[in-house]
This record gives structure tokens, C-alpha cells and sequence, in this order.
């Protein structure tokens, strides 16, 4: 009776280092400063240039660098297409959140043969000199053919 215990346990506890090895060296580490390896350019839901094109409209995005503005982009397409009826996202760049923002969605209205969606845009810019800036925003996009987003207006309130 020990010995058929002691096999289970011995199975077990050999299961059990083999799951926590697997924890502690995963297949595809993500590091700092580097591409997810397990995720391929492809596996993105929307291709850069549509997301990029659907940020371009924006006043605030133009006050960040052009390199940061594709995670903004993401975040404000995703909701676009894919948002309930008032939700938000929030994004950050860089190590430090140098550029930071919040993006809430309203539901979408008919106008035309468009579809568009009024959102709000929230955005915080760290500066060396002037300390952390703060910048909100409201505005429209609508869905032009063929099916992208765009940004039609946005104010500063």
C-alpha cells in the first residue's frame, strides 16, 4: 500500500517541477525594450498603417512624437470598432509613461452612409523642464469606406 501511495506522490511531485520549470522559463520570454517573440507583426488585429491613418486626425496625438503614436492609435481603433456603448481604454509609452492617455467612446450614431462615434481623449506628456503636462480632448470619427476609422474633429475643450 506504501509503495502504490509513494508512486502517486513521486508521479506528482514530478509533474508538479516540470509545471513550475515550465512557469519560470517560458517558451517565448518577453524582455524589456523588445517585440513579444510569440507574437508575429501579422497576429495584430489591424494593420499599422489603417491604425496609424485613424490617429492622424487627432489633435493631441500630433503634440507626441510620431514614433509613440501607434500605441494610442491601437487603443483608440480598438474601441472604435470594438467598444460597448461607453467604454475606455487606457495606454502608456515608455519606461517612464512619458506619454500617457485615457480614451473613453460614446455609442455610435448614423450620419449618412457613415458611422461615427464620439470620444474623448485624455493625455498626460512628461517634460523635463515643465514637469507633467496635461491635455483633454473631444471628438468625432467616423468609419469611411473601405471600413477605417477617422478622426473628422477634435477640440480642446
Amino acid at each position: 500500500m506504501i509503495g502504490f501511495f509513494g508512486r502517486h506522490f513521486l508521479v506528482s511531485l514530478s509533474l508538479l517541477a516540470v509545471l513550475t520549470g515550465c512557469a519560470f522559463d517560458p517558451i517565448c520570454p518577453c524582455e524589456k525594450n523588445t517585440p513579444n517573440p510569440c507574437r508575429e507583426e501579422d497576429d495584430d488585429l489591424f494593420p499599422t498603417q489603417v491604425l496609424m491613418r485613424s490617429y492622424e486626425g487627432s489633435a493631441l496625438g500630433g503634440l507626441i512624437p510620431l514614433k509613440a503614436r501607434l500605441t494610442p492609435a491601437r487603443a483608440l481603433y480598438a474601441l472604435l470598432e470594438n467598444g460597448n456603448k461607453n467604454d475606455a481604454a487606457t495606454w502608456v509609452v515608455g519606461d517612464d509613461k512619458e506619454y500617457s492617455g485615457y480614451f473613453e467612446v460614446f455609442p455610435p450614431t448614423q450620419k449618412g452612409t457613415l458611422i461615427c462615434r464620439k470620444f474623448t481623449q485624455e493625455m498626460t506628456i512628461k517634460t523635463h523642464d515643465y514637469g507633467d503636462r496635461f491635455f483633454k480632448g473631444q471628438g468625432e470619427s467616423c468609419k469611411n469606406p473601405p471600413n477605417t476609422w477617422r478622426v473628422v474633429k477634435e477640440v480642446q475643450p
